[in-house]
């Protein structure tokens, strides 16, 4: 063998070092990467769990407390007459009735039956069973017939009030007896015909603000294409609050201002 193969085949061996060399430095590293990206990743999602308990602990603080305020007048439901409801404005209405039919109290035991119709007991066995009520409110009888303007016939005009919020949540507990009930949609169905109706509004954007696109509405009396329309239900609990409320836990709501009750 001459001195030229010699030196090809040491550059040959001293090839196939290098590579192996680098084959283990570059398999190393790689695995040195591997569990630095998976120690990584188990840090992230231990600090994301922690993080979404945090928040999701602050959400139900803020919840729980219930910071909305009454915007429409008269939740409790008191009557002026047979015919009007204390503070609300019913529109395109040619004909309505109110009867007192219930007062739930804070115990079962002291809630009112005025008609001896059972309506209390009913309301407690289908809606809110032996809970305790930190309100009194009324359950109101509703007799109406629309007119025959093809307008909506609202039960309280409280959108035309220029009452507008960032957010607002508006909801009733009502059982239809006759006829139909519209705007509000049902949210909550309770046994035998009870259901929480409600709907919520909240703005999107600058201009839905300055056309006051976040107007809210109410209940209405009966189908505005039938003229004359005509129908009965009962209520408690009528009223629209600044926010977002969930359906399920509706209730007796603070007003900011009582003096309009003079």
């Amino acid at each position: 063998m001459d001195n030229f193969q010699a030196i090809g085949q040491l550059v040959i061996k001293a090839q196939d070092l290098l590579d192996s060399i680098k084959g283990g430095a570059i398999r190393a590293m790689q695995t040195t990467f591997d569990t630095l990206v998976n120690t990584s990743k188990t840090t992230l999602d231990n600090f994301i769990t922690a993080q979404y308990g945090r928040v999701s602990s602050v959400l139900n603080d803020v919840h729980g407390e219930l910071p909305h305020v009454l915007l429409t007048r008269n939740q409790r439901l008191e009557v002026v007459n047979d015919s009007s409801i204390l503070g609300m404005r019913t529109l395109y209405c040619e004909e309505l009735t109110v009867t007192k039919e219930a007062i739930i109290y804070a115990g079962s035991g002291n809630d009112t039956d005025f008609t001896g119709k059972g309506i209390a007991a009913d309301f407690r066995a289908n809606v809110i069973g032996n809970s305790y009520v930190n309100s009194s409110f009324t359950i109101l009888r509703v007799k109406f017939r629309r007119s025959a303007n093809t307008h909506p016939s609202r039960l309280d005009n409280f959108f035309a009030r220029g009452n507008h919020q960032g957010a607002m949540t508006g909801a009733a507990i009502v059982k239809v007896i006759s006829g139909s009930l519209t705007g509000w949609a049902s949210q909550i169905s309770h046994g035998n015909g009870w259901e929480t109706r409600g709907a919520q509004a909240k703005a999107t954007s600058r201009a839905g603000n300055l056309s006051g696109g976040i107007g809210h509405g109410s209940i209405n009396l009966g189908d505005n294409s039938i003229p004359n329309d005509e129908g009965e239900f009962l209520i408690c609990l009528y009223g629209v609050v600044n926010g977002v409320v969930d359906f399920d836990r509706w209730g007796v709501f603070p007003e900011l201002d009582k003096s309009w009750r003079a």
